[in-house]
């Protein structure tokens, strides 16, 4: 006698719509989570670099670079004043 076989159990009505737009969002999800986290992390990791730089001397120096010419200066760059 030959050893039975499962059948497939496939979901019917309601469940056959609910289950795979519940499988997708539940992983975009997990994702989106996963991303934020990762640049929160950066971004937290470059702020305490940028801290640790930031003093007066450098302040200065940074001051006397771009004299004159405000249009050079990252700060002030339209990437960076979207990124806020």
């Amino acid at each position: 006698m030959a050893a039975p076989t499962a059948a497939h159990i496939r979901p019917s009505g309601a469940a056959a719509r609910v289950v795979p737009f519940l499988v997708v969002a539940g992983s975009v999800s997990i994702v989106a989570h996963y991303v934020g986290s990762q640049l929160s992390r950066s971004r937290n990791v470059m702020d305490s670099r940028f801290a640790q730089y930031n003093s007066t001397q450098s302040e200065a120096q940074r001051r006397r670079t771009f004299e004159g010419n405000t249009h050079l200066d990252p700060r002030t760059s339209l990437f960076n004043i979207l990124g806020h």
